[in-house]
């Protein structure tokens, strides 16, 4: 057999293959229709409203985090001669493009839990016009190189493409390369366990199991990204893990709870201590 015959052939099978491909996705969609995963309108996975929506504007969540609030030192108010007070600061800023409630909310999880090529891309988009805006910020205040780390997740969660940090971070580091920052993603940390998190102590436990590895790859100001930001403990978990030699200047999220379900989530758990 020729060696065009033998292109020819393979080039038949892959148009076979890509086709069949097709026409079980098309069969699927007619069994199985696609409805928007924010509001479920039929024939589409992210509705032009809920398209709307989910783009969002980047707002500051950091005032609102627990965990990412520290008290200053006894040290610090001695050096500048003043009182002990019970002032605050946050180790980075903490953006969100919205709150992770109603239609935003149904979307995260849609996209957490089921794999959506079509909506994917269509949060790919999204996500990346946001990321040429933050690029602007970004490049004003700590220059042009940004190593982009997502928060890790479970292993499964990666084989399975589920790994919803990592595209959030691919998507942010493509859009901020088109406003001029050197932007490339790093994804040197782990999470030692699975956790489901319900309590202040359960928190604490995953915030310590996560850890970093290829600690080299790390050469520039780091931008921290997750899905979803509750009490900031995710990401002053791999703020620690990163240490003193890679500290975050910057870290986002899709959203951010609302207070109001944070303080209710902490007064069920403290009624429950007191049963």
């Amino acid at each position: 057999m020729s060696r065009d015959i033998r292109e020819i052939t393979r080039a038949y099978a892959t148009n076979i293959k890509y086709h069949s491909r097709l026409w079980v996705r098309e069969m699927g969609n007619i069994i199985f229709p696609r409805i928007c995963a924010g509001c479920g309108e039929y024939d589409t996975s992210l509705c032009a409203k809920c398209r709307h929506i989910m783009k969002g504007n980047w707002r500051e969540v950091h005032s609102d985090l627990e965990y990412m609030q520290f008290f200053y030192t006894y040290e610090f108010y001695r050096k500048k001669n003043e009182p002990i007070s019970d002032e605050t600061y946050v180790q980075f800023p903490i953006y969100a493009l919205g709150t992770y409630e109603e239609e935003r909310k149904n979307i995260i999880l849609a996209w957490k839990h089921h794999i959506d090529e079509q909506l994917t891309s269509f949060l790919y988009v999204l996500i990346a016009q946001q990321g040429v805006l933050l690029g602007k910020h970004y490049r004003e205040h700590w220059g042009k190189c940004c190593d982009i780390v997502p928060a890790p997740s479970h292993p499964k969660r990666k084989r399975e493409d589920l790994f919803i940090a990592g595209h959030i971070a691919k998507a942010l580091a493509y859009g901020m390369q088109q406003s001029g920052i050197k932007a490339r993603v790093c994804d040197v940390l782990e999470r030692s366990h699975s956790l489901r998190v319900k309590t202040a102590h359960e928190r604490y436990k995953k915030q310590q199991g996560i850890t970093l590895k290829n600690e080299e790859m790390l050469k520039n100001p780091i931008l921290l990204v997750d899905d979803v930001v509750t009490t900031g403990s995710t990401l002053a978990g791999c703020a620690r893990a990163l240490g003193e030699n890679h500290r975050a200047v910057l870290a986002c999220a899709l959203a951010a709870t609302p207070q109001k379900s944070r303080k209710d989530e902490r007064h069920a758990e403290v009624e429950k201590k007191k049963k």
